[in-house]
């Protein structure tokens, strides 16, 4: 048995990858000899929200807003509604107001994105839909293709947005050794004009407090989802599904998914780091031995999401590519039932308390 208490050997699930010999989903392992014993601070949590909509998330991080802001930041996405000047053009908003962000070009080409889909190209490209008479088909509004100006102005607001939080810097390095200046494209149209002033709604001032360190935050965002078959643990599991790919699996071709709690299969935690997975189930068969609920658990493939299907420009594809350490909490939300919200809520606080027991957790450079 392992240090958190998977009853699965961790070499028995043990992957060779281009980052050396036996490691697993990206994360290096040292030589005994080199290994720094010395544990250090750990960096501060920044605690998202991207959907402003999600009421239960944003309700549960204020509730907890005093124990929150002693290790890190809240910060929540806010868009400026746009329903009356849509209305006025002919195009009504189809998502919930709060949720995707709606803004125009130029040429007053109405369009409009989800700020969790636009953090790397590719999801920038398959993520940013345009308008035309408000017709929508196939899962998306006909209308016309984005244009390059577009999307460099949406690939501009990503990089903001990721500077703002710290998880950006200025100046980056990439594969080959080669330094870029991270700037977003300046004229034209400016899409930050169309989130309420601040861009940003941050209750602590992050980079005053914590100077930005040579080490990047921990990243903890919160989720709510309806109950639509498309999109839950299933989603994950089932290999004719597209999230299929994106989860890490053993030498047996086993998805990482841990089931603590089968009957809440809209209810789940998806991580990046096998560690946090490893501590996380841990937590959820402390729970359950005390006859608690336990909690259903997804490890994210931080190689598999560079591919094409893989990448959807979210923030937890970002941080898998980048490195960074990211918790996601996926909660149940719209329902007709007051009580069944009421429950989440709970539930969701609940998932908020365990992600603080796992971040007591030292952690070694």
């Amino acid at each position: 048995m392992n240090f958190y208490g998977d009853p699965t050997p961790t070499a028995e699930r043990t992957q060779k990858s281009e980052t050396g010999q036996g490691a697993i989903n990206g994360e290096k392992e040292q030589n005994p000899e080199n290994r720094q014993p010395e544990e250090i601070k750990n960096p501060p949590v920044l605690f998202f929200v991207p959907h402003f909509n999600e009421k239960i998330a944003v309700g549960v991080l204020e509730k907890k807003r005093e124990d929150l802001e002693k290790i890190g930041t809240i910060c929540i996405l806010e868009p400026v509604c746009k329903e009356e000047e849509m209305k006025k053009d002919g195009i009504p908003q189809h998502e919930p107001v709060g949720r995707f962000v709606y803004f125009q070009d130029g040429k007053k080409n109405w369009f409009c994105l989800d700020p969790n889909r636009i953090y790397t190209q590719p999801g920038i490209v398959r993520f940013v839909y345009a308008f035309r008479d408000g017709q929508w088909k196939n899962g998306r509004y006909e209308g016309i293709i984005p244009t390059g100006e577009v999307l460099d102005k949406v690939d501009g607001l990503g990089m903001e947005i990721l500077k703002e939080l710290g998880l950006k810097k200025e100046i980056e390095e990439d594969k080959n050794g080669e330094k870029h200046i991270n700037k977003p494209t300046t004229g034209g149209f400016n899409i930050l004009l169309y989130f309420n002033n601040p861009i940003l709604y941050i209750i602590s001032d992050y980079v005053n407090r914590y100077s930005l360190p040579s080490f990047l935050p921990t990243v903890v965002t919160l989720h709510n989802n309806d109950p639509s078959p498309t999109y839950s643990l299933r989603y994950y599991d089932t290999p004719e599904n597209e999230g299929y790919p994106v989860v890490l699996k053993d030498i047996n071709n086993k998805p990482y998914i841990y089931y603590g709690d089968p009957l809440q299969i809209d209810n789940f935690f998806f991580v990046t780091r096998l560690r946090d997975y490893e501590k996380l189930v841990y937590i959820s068969k402390e729970r359950e031995s005390q006859k608690k609920h336990g909690f259903n658990v997804v490890l994210q493939d931080n190689k598999a999401i560079e591919t094409i299907t893989g990448n959807d420009g979210s923030l937890s594809v970002y941080c898998g590519m980048k490195g960074i350490r990211y918790i996601n909490m996926e909660c149940l939300f719209k329902s007709p039932s007051e009580k069944i919200n009421e429950e989440s809520f709970l539930y969701q606080t609940e998932m908020l308390e365990a992600t603080l027991e796992l971040l007591k957790t030292k952690t070694s450079r």
